[in-house]
């Protein structure tokens, strides 16, 4: 999956972030970056437009994800390569 790809199937104004681009989030998190080798992209609660639509937009066009919570109590959506 592209950036592209996945911008085309998200709701309008949602930011897509690439992992390799997230190394702070991780280091914040106490998380070894190593350890997320299958992710490709990060979706951040707080930067999407609509939680539970952009769920329905990845369920819908059978994208594979995990949605896990930050250390501040936020989710973030791990999107598959």
């Amino acid at each position: 999956m592209t950036y592209n790809q996945l911008k085309s199937i998200l709701p309008a104004n949602s930011e897509i972030h690439y992992k390799s681009d997230c190394s702070q989030f991780f280091l914040d998190n106490n998380l070894s970056i190593s350890d997320y080798s299958k992710y490709k992209f990060i979706l951040f609660e707080y930067t999407i437009t609509d939680f539970n639509q952009t769920i329905n937009s990845l369920n819908s066009n059978n994208i594979k994800y995990q949605i896990k919570t930050d250390d501040w109590n936020l989710d973030y959506i791990l999107i598959n390569k």
